[in-house]
């Protein structure tokens, strides 16, 4: 006859290896869209953060302006940028603000994780399309930390412009 300490060693096991194997198929349900490479999508390679007016976003985030690439995978179904030459910004989806953020959050150079909380600098208010809005007149907006206050930013004050290659 088992001991009841053998018993709940067994118990123990057999709950331990469920959620293990719960929790890698779980993971194995998640790692095709993650793998989804950069020819998948009809997104721009490289984007750039533009802006003439001096006052505004550029005086107060002007490490923010500058190319951003594409990444390999994807964050929430759409593809996600990195700063070419700041790893700490990163332009990704947020689902859970239906948001396109510009932020800092989250480790240097790794894939946004953000999604429980909607922490950006910027944001653009008017998209869930597959690619962030590019262009003039598209709805992007700045924190101004002093005033604790959101701002439309106008054209002349940052938009997307899609860079081409010259390779």
């Amino acid at each position: 006859m088992p001991s009841l300490t053998s018993f709940l060693v067994f118990l123990v096991t057999v709950c331990c290896v469920s959620s293990w194997s719960l929790a890698e198929h779980q993971q194995q349900l998640r790692v095709p869209e993650l793998l989804r490479g950069q020819q998948d999508t009809t997104c721009p390679q490289t984007l750039n953060l533009a802006g003439t007016d001096v006052n505004g976003p550029r005086k107060i985030i002007p490490n923010f302006y500058g190319n951003y690439h594409i990444q390999d995978r994807y964050v929430n179904g759409k593809p996600w940028y990195l700063k070419e030459d700041d790893k700490d910004l990163r332009l990704y989806f947020n689902k859970d603000c239906s948001y396109w953020l510009l932020t800092t959050e989250g480790a240097p150079g790794h894939t946004p994780m953000g999604d429980k909380h909607c922490v950006a600098q910027i944001y653009n208010s008017h998209s869930s399309d597959m690619c962030p809005n590019i262009g003039t007149n598209k709805h992007w907006h700045y924190w101004i930390p002093s005033a604790t206050v959101w701002v439309h930013a106008t054209d002349s004050q940052l938009r997307f412009d899609v860079v081409i290659s010259t390779l």
